[in-house]
């Protein structure tokens, strides 16, 4: 039986925009545009099973794109409101044979090339379920 394992690729707030002090607080690790992050999945890692991601985001206009291994995530990151209060907690399930046992990365930007001035968007937890093989 595949065993279920997980990996935290980003375990600390990030701060996506134009500048570091337009969020109040100016909380996050502030990345500019884009975020990007590499990950190692294990040689036992089951490509035949699908996987899941989960994060959270907070402030998003729907703006921002999920890409991972340079193909982009539907569904994740979906637009909310952008109240400082409220933080959404994202699911998305990866399809099988997109990811892959060693390096693989993941890139969260603007869908835009050129940003809406003053945009600003937080990330969190992001988090990557997978199976192993037997």
């Amino acid at each position: 039986m595949a065993e279920s394992h997980y990996i935290v690729v980003n375990g600390s707030m990030t701060h996506l925009g134009e500048q570091t002090t337009s969020i109040e607080g100016a909380v996050g690790d502030f990345t500019g545009q884009m975020f990007y992050a590499t990950f190692t999945l294990p040689d036992d890692y089951s490509a035949a099973e699908s996987a899941i991601i989960q994060c959270r985001s907070q402030y998003n206009n729907g703006m921002m794109k999920f890409i991972l291994n340079n193909q982009r995530i539907e569904n994740i990151l979906t637009p909310h409101s952008r109240s400082r209060d409220e933080w959404i907690s994202e699911t998305v399930v990866i399809a099988k044979n997109l990811l892959q046992p060693g390096s693989n990365t993941i890139h969260i930007g603007h869908s835009s090339s050129v940003p809406l001035e003053g945009e600003n968007f937080m990330v969190d937890n992001i988090i990557l379920w997978y199976k192993t093989r037997d």
